[in-house]
């Protein structure tokens, strides 16, 4: 039987400013991963906004990501969940609303995505998206979530924009908050069947990769991210990738005291590395790129 030995809280919510962001010009790139190099990177989107968040399908078939207005329309500043087939070249916007949808992510054993929507007085949602019927409906309560990442289809990593940011586990059937980390940062992953969160711990130091229990509810600290760096990626081997720069790096746990450079992707015009995934395979990875 599980026990807690750290206190329960509340989601406790905090409005955001606006329903409308800026945003930057981003586009996501797709690489083959292909041992100890990568393969030249593929362009996967190339119009003027924003592409950004990338998450493979639980197949590995299809990219979900955040698709921004087209700057210089009355959309500029909205973003909306959009799916990309880079095999076929497809690419769809899902669901386009009057509210701003970010952070599509599947949920284990679940139809549909989870994402965060943003409410016309700024309140920031975790939302279920039915593709079949294009409905949108609650989950949880607080009005203050950020991103998130999904242990199973009850438990959630909430990331809680707040000052600073606080990183907690949602029980959706209880609607408890177990706290995790504060201050925290915008990337996190959940490991599947392990049940374990990897998180970004966020000191005046430096910016760490964490392993987080559910069940003991302890913090192994795993490995500082780059200068300039706030994102990374899992593969399933357990290899984690990053970026700083135009510079990819990968880690691998237990052979590697340190990040390798995986490949200089300046030539290829990408720059400006932040988001990155990796497919459940862990034979592709796409990153956004926002510099050209």
């Amino acid at each position: 039987m599980r026990r807690h030995f750290l206190p329960v809280l509340a989601c406790v919510p905090a409005l955001a400013a606006h329903a409308q962001f800026t945003l930057p010009e981003s586009d996501l790139w797709l690489l083959v991963l292909e041992a100890p190099a990568t393969s030249e990177p593929q362009r996967l989107t190339a119009r003027p906004g924003y592409d950004n968040q990338p998450f493979f399908s639980p197949d590995g078939r299809f990219i979900y990501y955040t698709r921004g207005g087209t700057p210089g329309t009355p959309a500029e500043g909205y973003t909306d969940l959009a799916r990309l087939d880079p095999a076929g070249g497809e690419d769809t916007v899902l669901a386009a609303t009057p509210l701003s949808e970010f952070s599509p992510r599947p949920i284990p054993g679940e139809a549909g995505l989870a994402a965060v929507q943003v409410q016309a007085d700024g309140a920031q949602w975790l939302v279920h998206f039915d593709p079949a019927t294009g409905e949108f409906t609650r989950l949880g309560r607080a009005d203050n979530v950020g991103y998130h990442a999904w242990l199973d289809r009850r438990r959630v990593a909430l990331l809680l924009v707040e000052e600073p940011n606080r990183l907690v586990l949602l029980d959706l059937e209880s609607e408890k908050c177990l706290p995790i980390a504060a201050p925290a940062g915008r990337s996190l992953h959940a490991i599947r069947p392990l049940d374990a969160l990897l998180l970004v711990a966020i000191s005046p130091e430096s910016q760490r990769i964490e392993s987080w229990d559910p069940l003991t509810h302890q913090r192994l600290p795993l490995i500082a991210l780059p200068e300039r760096s706030e994102d990374f990626g899992r593969a399933p081997n357990g290899d984690l990738w990053t970026a700083s720069g135009s510079k990819l790096y990968r880690w691998h746990p237990g052979e590697d005291r340190n990040w390798s450079l995986a490949a200089e992707l300046a030539p290829y015009g990408i720059a400006g590395i932040t988001r990155l995934a990796v497919s459940p395979d862990g034979r592709a990875l796409v990153l956004v790129a926002t510099e050209p």
